[in-house]
């Protein structure tokens, strides 16, 4: 490379045709000398190139992922490579005396930023980039560019991949994204650092494969996810290199207007997407699917919510306005949503409970029962004895029950007014939108300044010619109408936190019911907020098209109604199987018959294990103790599942409670009576068998004097 550089031969005419301005812009702020000067010189170094300063930490993943540098500042100052690399040695020669870690070159990690110069406005300068400025500027550049880039993301000139390329979109990305109000002086770096990366596209064979990335993320959901596109900013870059859109947005169908708010609104939505993953990453699903049922349902109690458009809007603006709401909003964390918990059991109506009418009828009912099922007693021939069939026999009752089924779904579905708003809502939707300020990227913010300049610059590239050779004649300066144009659209200025509805409307996206579509955009984005979900749910191709309007709120809408239904189900069953559990355990335990209390176990335990119910049932007996009628030949029954050899609980098998349950019954029952009880449970206690020479362990124990808990001495007498 040093062999090509030093056999570059400049065209001094072309350059000394440059103009005062142009050689006043392109001059270096440290060695106060212009890009004709130092080209020239004879004695000049053969490498050196003109470019602007940045400020940058290195996270480790950038090696892999380059888009993920962490860009702390653009610089507005110019200066020439050699004098920031000269002050970059200087600072870490001074820090290498001082301190172990040198951070002048942006270092790895993500501490403290490092500086090694300050610029034009004080600002902090670590790192550099060259600029494209003309043809003669550029043979220095091209044939460097590699080296600067390996450098510039691993600190190692020969770290160059292909994929560090995407580093020059995304900081230019980075630099549309951060406009506001801008100056003169700023937007000529901009759009000098755009004609680099237009050049660097054309002559790296860049420009098929990124045309093709904007293109696939626009007309597919499987193209947009992080895995794909890292840096959703580095498609603003793209974008903003292209000297004709119609390239990228290229249906005859629809108006480039129209399509472009269509690759905004995808984009919002990937935005919106991946904020969240920032902001749930570590919540537990319970949590956010509190919040998605408060979007669908709104909260407890709200009734039917706004009567119209305009109520909605009224509150909304009133919200948004309120500073003490702003304020609040604006110290919270992250713990404001963990109490937001899905209430599952959310509208749950317990059964009535009717007690029998004749209670020693009933228990004679359940004694005779076990005794049948026991093979104490023969099973009566009554009539009434036969069970009762659950489902219909014939053809036409089954027709008949399906239909009702259908009638009862469709009933429950039509009930659901998913158009509904309702003021809770609206404060959820004003929370989130607070919280992807302060933890998306990008952000509500970065996007609305992305749209604004890239409809300026729609207009600029309408020329019908490169608009890059608008701005090469103009010797590498932007040329007036440029600035003028992208200036016309940041006039009106641009909002610090703009929210939902302002971005939308700015993308020209056009939805029928703003906040409707608002509550079906944030489910879709918080249920589906980790990359490995959205995968799973494109692949299977139940993604919801936000594209499609009023069919995407639908879809939303009844897809987290069903999930919802269904978990509430599942919370419903488990409290109608608690409250049965309890009333049975009830009955269980004061029962004065054992053949009532072992009806009752055959009913509720005998098949299946000792679950939730019978965890309900020890905690009952554990708290009443000796109160409780029958105790000893219960406790025998339920410790060793079995009444004289016949299975009554968990198919006959035998529970040895854990220690802890053990405290617990011995101090309802006493130690002789639960302990009498468990030797019968265990039938052969077994003893650790100690070393041959009887000689005690450091715990003291050995043959002759075994471990054997203090409650089981006596009995073994063990002293």
């Amino acid at each position: 490379m040093e062999k090509e550089l030093a056999a570059v031969v400049f065209d001094k005419e072309a350059l000394e045709k440059m103009d005062g301005e142009a050689r006043g812009f392109f001059m270096c702020d440290l060695s106060q000398m212009n890009v004709v000067e130092f080209l020239l010189e004879e004695d000049g170094e053969p490498n050196d190139m003109l470019g602007f300063g940045l400020a940058v930490k290195r996270p480790e993943f950038v090696i892999d992922d380059p888009t993920q540098l962490h860009i702390d500042v653009i610089s507005s100052t110019v200066v020439v490579q050699s004098a920031i690399q000269d002050a970059i040695k200087y600072k870490i020669d001074i820090e290498g005396k001082f301190q172990e870690n040198v951070t002048a070159h942006g270092a790895f990690g993500l501490g403290e930023l490092g500086v090694a110069l300050r610029g034009r406005s004080r600002e902090a300068i670590n790192s550099w980039l060259p600029f494209y400025v003309n043809k003669e500027h550029w043979k220095r550049v091209k044939p460097q560019l590699p080296t600067v880039l390996g450098y510039f993301c691993t600190l190692d000139p020969l770290g160059f991949a292909p994929n560090q390329f995407d580093v020059l979109f995304t900081i230019l990305g980075v630099m549309i994204a951060r406009l506001d109000a801008p100056g003169e002086h700023q937007l000529r770096i901009l759009f000098a650092f755009q004609r680099t990366c237009f050049q660097a596209a054309v002559d790296f064979n860049l420009l098929a494969g990124l045309t093709e990335k904007l293109k696939n993320f626009h007309t597919s959901a499987k193209f947009r996810t992080k895995d794909v596109v890292p840096n959703l900013l580095t498609l603003v870059g793209y974008l903003a290199i292209l000297p004709d859109m119609s390239t990228v947005f290229d249906n005859k169908d629809k108006n480039l207007e129209s399509q472009l708010a269509e690759f905004w609104m995808v984009f919002l939505e990937e935005a919106i997407r991946r904020g969240f993953n920032n902001i749930f990453k570590e919540t537990p699903e319970s949590v956010f699917m509190g919040i998605v049922d408060v979007l669908l349902e709104g909260q407890e109690g709200e009734g039917e919510g706004f009567r119209s458009e305009e109520e909605r809007m009224k509150y909304w603006l009133a919200h948004l306005a309120d500073k003490t709401i702003r304020e609040i909003y604006e110290k919270e964390d992250l713990s404001c949503f963990p109490p937001m918990k899905f209430d599952a059991a959310r509208g749950f109506v317990a059964p009535v409970s009717t007690p029998p009418k004749n209670p020693n009828k009933e228990n004679e009912k359940i004694a005779k029962e076990a005794k049948v099922r026991l093979g104490y007693a023969k099973e009566g021939k009554s009539v009434n004895n036969r069970k009762k069939e659950k489902r219909p026999q014939n053809k036409e009752d089954k027709i008949k029950e399906i239909e009702e089924k259908e009638k009862e779904k469709e009933k429950e579905e039509k009930s659901f007014d998913w158009m509904k708003v309702t003021p809770g809502m609206l404060d959820l939707i004003h929370r989130l939108q607070f919280h992807l300020h302060a933890r998306g990227f990008p952000t509500l913010a970065a996007i609305y300044r992305s749209v604004t300049f890239v409809k300026g610059w729609t207009e600029i590239a309408v020329s019908g010619k490169n608009v890059f050779d608008e701005l090469d004649e103009n010797h590498g300066i932007a040329p007036e109408r440029w600035t003028k144009i992208v200036k016309s659209h940041f006039e009106k200025q641009q909002p610090r936190h703009p929210n939902f509805g302002e971005v939308l409307s700015h993308i020209g996206f056009e939805v029928s019911d703003l906040f409707t579509f608002l509550r079906a955009l944030l489910m879709q984005g918080i249920f589906y907020h980790s990359n490995k979900r959205a995968i799973t749910r494109i692949e299977s191709g139940r993604h919801a098209n936000v594209l499609s309007g009023k069919e995407f709120v639908e879809q939303i809408m009844t897809e987290f109604r069903k999930e919802l239904l269904l978990q509430r189900e599942d919370a419903y069953q488990a409290l109608r199987n608690l409250l049965a559990w309890k009333e049975i355990n009830e009955k269980i335990l004061n029962a004065t018959d054992i053949y009532v209390f072992l009806g009752y176990m055959l009913r509720l335990y005998k098949e299946g294990d000792r679950n939730e119910g019978f965890k309900m049932l020890v905690e009952e007996i554990q708290k009443r103790g000796t109160a409780i009628p029958k105790l000893e030949e219960k406790m025998k029954v339920i410790l060793t599942g079995k009444f004289e050899d016949q299975p009554i609980i968990g198919n006959g098998n035998p529970w040895v409670p854990e220690r802890e349950n053990r405290k617990k019954f011995i101090e309802a029952m006493g130690l002789d009576t639960y302990v009498s009880l468990e030797v019968l449970v265990r039938g052969v206690f077994q003893l650790h068998v100690y070393r041959e020479s009887d000689k005690p362990n450091r715990h003291g124990h050995c043959n002759s004097n075994p471990y054997i808990a203090p409650e089981w001495r006596d009995l073994f007498a063990f002293k």
